[in-house]
């Protein structure tokens, strides 16, 4: 980027299969360089410990700026369960600018030239925002965060650091980076 005029907006990441988990994990976890993924048959959900979310500030850079295009064979079951569940979770957790391709007769496979084309033009299409469905969905689990950190305050303050501990291991295996401070 240094050396070419690239757009910073426009930097995406992509990847097959593993490479496609670990295109969502970099997209996740640097969303001020990447601005949208392309996963191509291979997904996880987030908010897990194997896929944490990141600290609260870039989490939230990721749920307004990132665009997440799947494409997976139609016939591709296990990869598409495997979709679906990442969809639900990056619902769950108010990322709402994703985008299915379908890729039709095919197992588990690199994308054609056709699902390659459908799939950039999706990434590369005008963003879908959603503040206001955005910051309805971060409210209640903002609040829940917050709650049950208050919780563990109140179990240091009384002396009781093993119920805090307890409850801090629950909370980042939860939250990750989410509950960490600013």
């Amino acid at each position: 980027m240094k050396q070419y005029p690239v757009d910073p907006q426009r930097v995406y990441i992509g990847g097959f299969s593993g490479g496609a988990r670990v295109a969502l994990r970099l997209a996740l976890g640097y969303p001020d360089v990447f601005h949208g993924a392309l996963l191509n048959a291979g997904s996880d959900p987030v908010g897990t410990a194997d896929v944490p979310l990141p600290p609260a500030d870039l989490f939230r850079l990721f749920q307004e700026s990132t665009r997440l295009v799947y494409v997976t064979g139609e016939r591709d079951e296990a990869h598409l369960i495997d979709d679906m569940q990442s969809r639900r979770s990056l619902e769950k957790w108010c990322v709402f600018d994703v985008v299915t391709e379908a890729e039709p007769r095919m197992e588990h496979e690199v994308a054609d030239a056709s699902a390659f084309s459908r799939s950039l033009d999706a990434l590369l299409s005008a963003r879908q925002t959603h503040p206001g469905k955005l910051a309805d969905c971060r409210a209640p689990i903002d609040k829940e965060l917050s709650m049950q950190l208050e919780q563990v305050e109140s179990a240091f303050a009384r002396g009781d650091s093993n119920t805090a501990e307890k409850q801090l291991a629950k909370i980042d295996a939860r939250y990750g980076g989410l509950a960490a401070p600013p």
